[in-house]
């Protein structure tokens, strides 16, 4: 195979030039990736909102929408998912003003998207648990529709671009230690 259809990412500076040419692979990937788990989570706090409406818990007389304890579980999943949204949304825009600038992201930058990923997945994750256990024993049959984002977003979650290492490698740069810089 010739060796312009060839890419070390890791290894060797990108072949062209331009905005998505400067952002290192980790870096881009660790934020598309954590798209996967926000998508999850948004339809699962839907699905959950619209479940609750009808859905009678035990001898209760009004449904689980009515239950205070499921009301605020639902305002903290929903608080929890836009606040990492939000944080990782501003820090890849931070990332693509540099970037289209015509600089590198600096190592700080990158850093801070990983961490900012990894946040993304575990606020996910919670939100999801959340409304999960809120919906009762019927949301862990195959059919439920709540069942699929808890698989999902865990499975998400997996991803060794969301393992404690990466975590690592942010509180490396906050704190000057030195790493191979190819893994951020």
């Amino acid at each position: 195979m010739p060796a312009e259809h060839l890419a070390a990412p890791f290894f060797e500076r990108p072949r062209h030039d331009g905005p998505l040419w400067r952002i290192p692979l980790v870096t881009l990937a660790a934020t598309f990736l954590a798209a996967v788990p926000l998508g999850v989570a948004r339809p699962a706090l839907d699905e959950f909102a619209a479940l609750a409406v009808g859905k009678l818990r035990g001898p209760a007389p009004h449904p689980v929408s009515h239950d205070g304890e499921a009301q605020c579980q639902l305002a903290r999943a929903e608080g929890t998912l836009a606040s990492a949204r939000a944080w990782l949304y501003d820090t890849i825009g931070q990332i693509w003003a540099t970037a289209c600038s015509g600089d590198e992201p600096s190592l700080e930058q990158r850093a801070q998207a990983l961490l900012a990923a990894s946040q993304a997945v575990r606020a996910a994750t919670e939100a999801v648990g959340r409304v999960f256990r809120l919906a009762g024993a019927g949301a862990v049959y195959t059919q439920h529709p709540l069942q699929r984002c808890f698989r999902d977003v865990h499975v998400a979650g997996q991803h060794i671009l969301f393992s404690s290492g990466r975590e690592q490698a942010y509180a490396k740069v906050r704190l000057g230690i030195d790493q191979p810089p190819f893994l951020i």
